[in-house]
């Protein structure tokens, strides 16, 4: 998108009020992310973001291991779930928090998939255990063990950045604070 940017890490405590469930999950903690953060100029943004899997109304996070992960596939094996991210825009003088579900339809895991997917991805660092990019490409052909039969959304989004919800924010943003 030619966007000069740097990558900050932050070392936020992921744990949020068990009240919040998918959206204002993820809100909460992309504005905790974003709030981490230090801005020194009035031309800084931060972008920070979060992403979180609901199947229903459950969380499933990041696996700690191969058997949490084959657990999670598992569990989303031949269903559909809700994936959320969270963006939250910070300057100096202003601050916009937003989210982008998307809906992905898996088919049934054969468990020889399950397992040939884990051990090739590691995918510990992935809330629900899968990175959609590892699976099918943006124009929707497949290429991993596992497979989508639909994705309703933004794929990007799945991804972790649901680039196109963010550029059209953005630019919002920028206007309106331009403004102020």
């Amino acid at each position: 998108m030619g966007w000069k940017f740097s990558v900050r890490e932050t070392n936020v405590d992921e744990e949020y009020p068990n009240n919040l469930l998918n959206k204002e999950h993820a809100e909460y903690l992309s504005a905790q992310k974003a709030a981490a953060i230090s801005i020194k100029s009035e031309k800084e943004l931060v972008i920070a973001a979060d992403t979180v899997v609901y199947l229903g109304e459950l969380h499933l996070g990041k696996p700690l291991n191969a058997a949490e992960a084959k657990s999670m596939l598992v569990l989303l094996s031949g269903k559909s779930h809700e994936v959320i991210t969270a963006v939250t825009l910070r300057s100096i003088e202003r601050k916009l928090t937003f989210s982008c579900q998307t809906v992905v339809h898996f088919s049934m895991f054969a468990e020889r998939d399950i397992d040939i997917y884990i051990k090739e991805y590691q995918p510990f660092d992935k809330a629900g255990a899968y990175g959609i990019q590892e699976l099918i490409t943006q124009d929707r052909k497949q290429i991993g063990p596992l497979k989508i039969d639909k994705v309703e959304g933004s794929y990007t989004n799945v991804m972790g950045l649901p680039i196109e919800e963010l550029a059209k924010r953005m630019h919002e943003f920028l206007i309106q604070l331009q403004f102020s």
